[in-house]
């Protein structure tokens, strides 16, 4: 099977006036492979991003398969089903995270005199500014509170060794009282790619809050650690 990371989609049967054209990016958090259907219209080309131009605003039913190798057989794993609503004159991203929920990501301006031939070749980008800091103001059994958690990271940055600071950090997890936003925080201390791949995976079993831990994927810096790290997480 040849994959085409990209790959653009002209829907015509979702063509309409130019007042209600609208543009659609989707993707997964974790870059992978997928298949999708839209409207019961289905799209076997594998691909890591689906640019959907001149569709219809308004509400589109949409399935989402990611593709997993095994062995010599590639299946498809469903990912997500669901609908999803597109504003009229904006080109909505949308992204499927570990969780298999779908979230806006970012919306931009849209006007249908684009040709269909432009793509937005988006990869996962991570960001560190959507970790939340403000994460618990009182401690109780969800997590730890920010006063307590600061002096925490006071400890992890005045040591200068990276391979010490990972240990006082992997000790940290172990206090079961870490919320998944302070697990992201606290791989931002590490130079090396691979303690924040390591401190992530290690993480997920001790937080409080594991419905949210997709956001640790937030203090990756490049789409391969993610990829990584979600086969570490899968598994």
């Amino acid at each position: 099977m040849r994959y085409i990371c990209t790959f653009i989609l002209g829907i015509s049967a979702f063509l309409t006036s130019h007042a209600q054209n609208a543009a659609l990016s989707i993707s997964l958090q974790d870059s992978a492979f997928f298949v999708c259907t839209i409207d019961g219209k289905q799209y076997k080309e594998p691909s890591q991003v689906v640019n959907l131009y001149d569709v219809a605003s308004g509400t589109h039913r949409v399935e989402i398969k990611k593709l997993k190798t095994l062995g010599n057989s590639t299946i498809e794993q469903p990912s997500f089903s669901g609908e999803i609503s597109l504003e009229p004159s904006f080109r909505s991203h949308f992204q499927i995270d570990r969780f298999n929920q779908i979230k806006l990501i970012s919306k931009e301006s849209y006007t249908s005199d684009r040709k269909n031939t432009q793509t937005n070749n988006r990869v996962w980008v991570p960001d560190a500014n959507k970790i939340p800091t403000d994460t618990q103001v009182i401690t109780d059994s969800r997590g730890m509170n920010n006063s307590k958690f600061a002096e925490q990271m006071e400890v992890l940055k005045n040591n200068l060794n990276e391979s010490q600071r990972f240990k006082l950090a992997h000790d940290m997890l172990s206090l079961g009282t870490l919320k998944s936003s302070q697990v992201a925080e606290m791989m931002l201390l590490f130079d090396a790619e691979s303690h924040r791949v390591r401190l992530a995976d290690e993480g997920q079993a001790h937080v409080s809050d594991p419905q949210n831990y997709s956001v640790v994927y937030e203090a990756l810096r490049r789409p391969g650690s993610v990829r990584r790290l979600s086969r570490r997480l899968d598994n």
